[in-house]
């Protein structure tokens, strides 16, 4: 499988090796819960009958973590009981095939994003505005983001007293959580005094009719 391997050079290198090299005869994928096993698969980059290493397994760890669904991506090696095929008896650091299962713990999908508090706001601003949407997987950095989203569409409405902060409801049977951002609106900010020097080109009169405050 994959590009051929030159055992000589592997062999020349055995020696020197930091990890030993395994004979992969099966591959297995446990904990999955919303994310297909077929997803792991298809992202990782090992076969059967590969020989693979540390760096290999370190490879394809941080590939999982890209797909940002997954808090914990581990590792499990146990020996088959197989004998490792002729040609890699020199090379591989066990006399038999292993089994690779990658264990992993997957972050809660989110069902739903719900406002509440927000009358001046339409729901469909903020849905635009927040980083996160239905379907993707809990980001707490991305929903903390939400908020500061959420305060800068109310500050360009003049509401710059604006409190925005959310909570979670988990379904753990599904493994899904519902989002709700609360937002406290405030009053609308107001400016009481504008004084307007060294204007020559504009009456001052029609640069105050002109200014509104949003």
């Amino acid at each position: 499988p994959g590009m051929p391997i030159s055992i000589a050079a592997v062999a020349a290198q055995a020696s020197d090796a930091i990890s030993p090299l395994f004979v992969i005869d099966e591959i297995d994928v446990k904990g999955t819960r919303n994310v297909k096993p077929g997803t792991v698969r298809t992202t990782i980059k090992v076969r059967k009958g590969d020989l693979y290493d540390r760096p290999d397994m370190e490879r394809d760890r941080q590939s999982l973590y890209g797909l940002g669904s997954f808090d914990r991506v581990a590792m499990d090696i146990s020996p088959t009981g197989k004998p490792v095929p002729a040609n890699f008896t020199a090379v591989a650091g066990s006399s038999t095939a292993v089994k690779l299962t990658f264990i992993v713990e997957e972050k809660p999908l989110i069902s739903k994003i719900h406002f509440q508090g927000n009358k001046k706001v339409s729901r469909g601003t903020l849905e635009d505005a927040v980083p996160l949407k239905s379907r993707d997987p809990l980001d707490e950095i991305k929903l903390r983001e939400g908020t500061d989203k959420i305060l800068e569409k109310y500050r360009e409405k003049g509401f710059l007293a604006a409190k925005a902060s959310y909570h979670r409801v988990a379904d753990t049977a599904t493994w899904h959580e519902e989002v709700v951002y609360d937002v406290e609106e405030g009053p609308r900010s107001r400016i009481t005094l504008v004084t307007l020097g060294g204007v020559k080109a504009f009456k001052p009169k029609k640069l105050l009719k002109l200014m509104r405050n949003k």
